[in-house]
């Protein structure tokens, strides 16, 4: 599963828009539901091929947010 810096910019993007799955400040953090729909909205409107929310999962672990975001810094260069 290889993305452009495009598709990583577009998972960060939506992400971030995303708290209740990365902010444990959430009111929704702890509610699996609440937080399994959030990666399911992720999968949904992320461009290109589509991604099941264990593999969008898998590749979120694989990085981290800094990560990413350094990834498509330096592809904007």
């Amino acid at each position: 599963m290889e993305w452009s810096k495009e598709q990583i910019a577009q998972f960060l993007e939506l992400y971030e828009g995303e708290p209740s799955i990365w902010n444990p400040s959430d009111a929704n953090h702890k509610i699996q539901n609440h937080v399994h729909d959030a990666w399911g909205r992720i999968s949904k409107n992320l461009s290109g091929a589509e991604y099941s929310i264990s593999e969008l999962k898998k590749k979120k672990k694989r990085f981290t947010y800094w990560d990413l975001q350094k990834i498509v810094i330096e592809g904007q260069g």
